[in-house]
């Protein structure tokens, strides 16, 4: 427990596979969750999740299934919070494409 009494940090990823790693997140701005890249399920394979701050949920997939050698890019949560937009090889290897997908847990939040 930290020395002023308060709660211990709260660990928010999942649990990665061996030499897997964290390797970007943003905060939404209005609902409390937070999105980030990791290679959690699978060594070098980068894939986006969301997760509240809290860690009352596990993270959850936001991307879909990535083909052998496909990767993905960078992202940005949209202003609202609504939806999260994201660069990936997902559907052609080689080939970067730009995707959206809601940000389930936000949607219906009244900040």
């Amino acid at each position: 427990m930290p020395i002023d009494g308060s709660a211990s940090p709260i660990k928010l990823n999942g649990t990665v596979v061996g030499n897997g790693g964290v390797n970007d997140f943003q905060i939404s701005e209005n609902c409390g969750w937070i999105v980030y890249v990791a290679d959690q399920d699978a060594d070098w394979i980068n894939e986006l999740y969301s997760v509240p701050l809290d860690g009352s949920t596990p993270p959850i997939q936001l991307n879909s299934a990535l083909p052998n050698g496909g990767s993905l890019g960078s992202f940005q949560i949209s202003a609202d919070s609504q939806y999260v937009i994201y660069l990936a090889e997902q559907d052609t290897v080689g080939l970067d494409e730009l995707y959206s997908t809601p940000q389930w847990q936000c949607i219906g939040y009244q900040a």
